[in-house]
C-alpha cells in the first residue's frame, strides 16, 4: 500500500474551557486518538482570566503539564502560549530539558485535560493540539 502525503494530513484538535470550571480541575476536553504523533500545543488566552491567582496548564491524564505549563501562560493577557518560540516553556511531552524539541506518540487513546488553578472569576481559554495521524502507515492484518 503506497501512502500519499495528503494522506498523513496534519490535524488539529481543540477544547475551550471557562473560569466557571474551575471548581472540576482537571476538565477533560478532548481525546487524544490513537497513534496520534503530537508535535505542537497551544494555549490561547480568549478572554483574559481575573480572580485570585488564575493559573491554566494543559496536559493530559498521566501529566498536567505535558504540554505547555502553567508558568508558560499570561492567564491575564489574551495570545496564544507559548508565543515567543523559546521551546523551554514546552511541557515536558515536548520539550527534553536541553533546547531540543521532542514529540509525543500516543499508541493508545488518552485524554487531554487543562488544569485551571487559583479562584478565577472570569476568563475563556482554547487549548490546541498539533498531530499527525499515522493510522493510514499502520499495516492491516496480511498486508505484507
Amino acid at each position: 500500500m503506497d501512502i500519499l502525503p495528503q494522506d498523513l494530513g496534519l490535524k488539529v484538535l481543540k477544547g475551550v474551557v471557562s473560569w466557571a470550571q474551575y471548581a472540576a480541575t482537571p476538565i477533560a476536553v478532548f481525546n487524544i486518538p490513537a497513534n496520534a504523533f503530537v508535535v505542537n500545543a497551544l494555549v490561547r488566552i480568549r478572554t483574559a482570566f481575573t480572580g485570585t491567582s488564575p493559573t491554566i496548564a494543559f496536559g493530559d491524564e498521566d501529566a498536567a503539564e505535558g504540554f505547555v505549563p502553567e508558568s508558560s501562560v499570561t492567564e491575564g493577557t489574551a495570545g496564544f502560549y507559548p508565543g515567543d518560540g523559546e521551546l523551554t516553556e514546552y511541557g515536558s511531552y515536548l520539550y527534553d530539558g536541553t533546547k531540543k524539541k521532542i514529540q509525543k506518540f500516543y499508541p493508545a487513546i488518552k485524554e487531554a485535560r487543562v488544569a485551571i488553578g487559583g479562584t478565577p472569576t472570569a476568563g475563556i481559554a482554547e487549548v490546541y493540539l498539533i498531530y499527525f495521524d499515522l493510522n493510514p502507515l499502520i499495516a492491516k492484518p496480511g498486508e505484507y
